[in-house]
């Protein structure tokens, strides 16, 4: 009825295709589905690595099987830290979407706890609220610990303006976005200052407040400080021998180049940074799709060495003849 039974990739379509399609050995059971007895056509495309596979799967997946399709996925999400500052309560929230143009985007994030530990470390760090709930009462909310330890400004009673906190939760992602430099100032100062005054349980704990934000701001796992960061030019193998192919990773949209002889690519490689340009303005009915493309592409990632392909940040790219000898270096020893 040509309705989809199966949704695969594979290294050889001919061998994978006659496998699940070949009569079953009478002597030998399988739980496997005979696909012989419903399959009549099989639609293939030719891929020249397993990240260009990965991105074709993702985008025919979403097609096919519509709101069900992260199903197939064999990869899952990171996260976002994402700061509401223009919503009616601004907080801090964690996310595996981003990028809709609705808060200021922080990461990706590895897990889900790796970027809640970071909100947790921002709130420590700003006295932000920890009750969100508490806060959409404000100003007639109920003060909690925090306030009493000096912890918190308490907008949700109205002891300062909704205005004035959510100059706060700016201030708060300005820091999470990389300008730390004035807050480690400011909180240096803070100590001087209550250790002078002898008022050294003061002193400690901002101290400490110092020292757990240097320990989570290089954690492991943040993946990208934002991203607008997370920009990248990957370089696969393509098909016939001697051929790559780049993909260019662009706030969340991967776009495909066209396969080049390895010996031009010290001639093109400036063509190719210059797509790793910041982003225009994007539009927020594709934020969903752009988030999965830095899923997709956070998996390779984090596979380090053992992932197939060249993987440059922006940033390492700011030398041409650097990142030309990168693509060349590794390819040529795969191609030989």
């Amino acid at each position: 009825s040509d309705r989809l039974i199966q949704l695969l990739g594979c290294q050889n379509i001919r061998r994978s295709a006659m496998s699940r399609l070949s009569t079953p050995q009478p002597e030998k059971t399988t739980r496997r589905a005979q696909l012989r007895e419903v399959a009549r056509r099989v639609w293939w495309v030719s891929t020249g690595s397993v990240f260009e596979t990965s991105l074709r799967y993702l985008h025919l997946a979403r097609r096919l099987f519509s709101d069900a399709y992260q199903k197939q996925l064999t990869f899952g999400p990171v996260w976002f830290a994402r700061a509401e500052v223009d919503q009616p309560i601004p907080r801090w929230v964690v996310e595996k979407y981003a990028l809709d143009g609705r808060a200021v985007d922080i990461g990706p994030f590895t897990s889900r706890r790796e970027c809640s530990r970071f909100v947790e470390m921002l709130e420590d760090a700003f006295d932000l609220c920890r009750h969100c709930d508490v806060l959409q009462q404000a100003p007639d909310g109920q003060a909690c610990a925090y306030f009493e330890m000096g912890r918190c400004a308490a907008p949700c009673t109205g002891s300062i303006s909704m205005e004035a906190y959510r100059a706060q939760i700016s201030a708060s992602a300005r820091f999470a976005g990389g300008d730390t430099k004035s807050w480690f100032e400011a909180a240096g100062s803070r100590m001087r200052r209550a250790v002078d005054a002898r008022e050294y349980e003061l002193a400690a704990r901002i101290k400490g407040a110092i020292d757990r934000t240097n320990k989570l701001l290089t954690r492991a796992g943040r993946i990208a400080t934002t991203p607008d960061d997370f920009r990248y030019l990957i370089v696969q193998r393509a098909r016939p021998a001697r051929l790559v192919k780049p993909f260019f990773m662009t706030i969340g949209e991967i776009e495909e180049g066209d396969p080049v002889d390895l010996r031009d690519v010290p001639d093109l490689i400036g063509a190719w940074v210059s797509r790793l340009a910041p982003a225009r303005t994007l539009d927020p009915s594709t934020a969903k799709a752009r988030s999965e493309h830095i899923w997709l592409l956070s998996r390779f990632l984090r596979k380090g060495a053992d992932a197939q392909g060249v993987y440059l940040h922006h940033t390492q790219c700011e030398s041409l003849e650097s990142a030309a000898e990168t693509v060349v270096r590794y390819f040529s020893s795969k191609y030989s």
